[in-house]
């Protein structure tokens, strides 16, 4: 299939103009975004090329307006990406006294069936529906007739457990281990089978396995002891390795859990306040491994490996990230957190764009995205 966008022999060459997808498991889309950036813009900064969009914030008239402008003369490529709410509003739904809403989601609507009729060339339309989508929702029924060359849909439904077992054991060869079944049942068992969740406790265990291939149940026994379930350390964790497609998906996780964007923005707020407080104790001149310590006392040195990783993110991030990054960090948290309690915005998009720029500024000082530092030193 030519568009398939989880095929073999992906390339440039056989993409489409754009992508829907729909569901309640977003980590495949994300993995898939991933894959297009570093097919089409390997080497460059994470946001090269790409625009993003949310709706409602933003009509579908001003994403086909966007997708129909040359790109620039940096960029042979361009990707847009539209993240849609699964629920349309009352107002879509039609319940607005005038129903103007109504008319003007509906001519966007047509306005992005008409772009489809003929696409702009090397560019790649990525539409995201999270959420309990069904196949009536109206942007689903609008692309869905469109052939495969010109639309690829798919629907992203979350794995069941007798998909997660395989789906695990797939993960671990790529990072080149083997996990037995009792600790692959066991992980299943202690984080569920959220994909993202478990990619990112397997890419953990890999870790503290070191250059031992093979990944034990004593392993997950081990890692169970200072490894929170949580979901605000799996936030923290993100934060901490620069990694925007993992926060994004954590993100929409808690959202997905009834999480409120209060809560959320004041994990996010700890976290910064405490690399903020890292890089006041470093220019004191206090040991790094007694400040390591103090804030990560569930790690220690017996998990070498981990502890070095870790503490490389950590003080990687503190030596370079400015105190003015830290402090426009928090700032545009504090912003957020004002315009959720005082407006009726929705929190998600605040967030997620709050996540893409602290990528780029990471990004910028030198850390290399997603989760690796370059340069970084452990803790000593």
């Amino acid at each position: 299939m030519r568009g398939d966008p989880f095929g073999p022999g992906f390339k440039a060459a056989k993409l489409v103009p754009c992508y829907l997808f729909y569901g309640e498991e977003t980590f495949q889309a994300l993995e898939f975004i991933d894959r297009v950036r570093e097919l089409l813009f390997a080497g460059r900064p994470s946001e090269f090329g790409v625009e993003r969009f949310y709706i409602p914030e933003t009509g579908w008239r001003e994403v086909v307006d966007s997708a129909r402008t040359t790109a620039s003369l940096f960029a042979d490529w361009r990707i847009l990406i539209v993240k849609a709410e699964a629920k349309r509003s009352k107002a879509e739904d039609g319940d607005d006294e005038e129903g103007r809403d109504v008319r003007r989601s509906k001519a966007g609507e047509e306005a992005l069936k008409d772009y489809l009729a003929a696409p702009s060339n090397r560019t790649v339309l990525i539409i995201v529906l999270a959420g309990p989508v069904k196949k009536t929702h109206p942007i689903v029924k609008l692309l869905s007739p469109f052939p495969e060359t010109t639309v690829v849909v798919r629907e992203l439904k979350p794995l069941k457990e007798y998909e997660a077992k395989p789906w695990l054991e797939e993960r671990a060869a790529r990072l080149g281990k083997r996990i037995e079944p009792e600790a692959r049942d066991r992980l299943i068992e202690v984080t569920g089978c959220d994909p993202a969740v478990l990619a990112g406790e397997l890419e953990k265990l890999a870790l503290f396995t070191d250059e031992r291939r093979v990944i034990k149940l004593d392993d997950i026994e081990l890692l169970s002891g200072w490894v929170k379930s949580f979901e605000g350390y799996e936030i923290e964790n993100v934060l901490l390795a620069a990694d925007v497609k993992r926060a994004l998906l954590v993100l929409d996780r808690l959202f997905r859990d009834g999480h409120r964007g209060e809560e959320i923005v004041g994990q996010m707020t700890r976290f910064f306040r405490d690399l903020l407080m890292t890089k006041l104790q470093l220019r004191e001149g206090k040991p790094r491994k007694e400040i390591f310590a103090e804030l990560k006392p569930q790690i220690s040195f017996s998990f070498r490996k981990l502890y070095e990783e870790t503490s490389g993110r950590l003080f990687g991030l503190a030596d370079r990230l400015s105190f003015d990054d830290l402090r426009g960090l928090l700032a545009g948290l504090r912003r957020i957190d004002e315009r959720i309690k005082t407006s009726d915005s929705s929190p998600q998009p605040l967030l997620e764009r709050f996540l893409v720029e602290y990528g780029v500024a990471a990004e910028r000082r030198g850390i290399i995205s997603p989760g690796r530092l370059s340069g970084a030193r452990p803790a000593g």
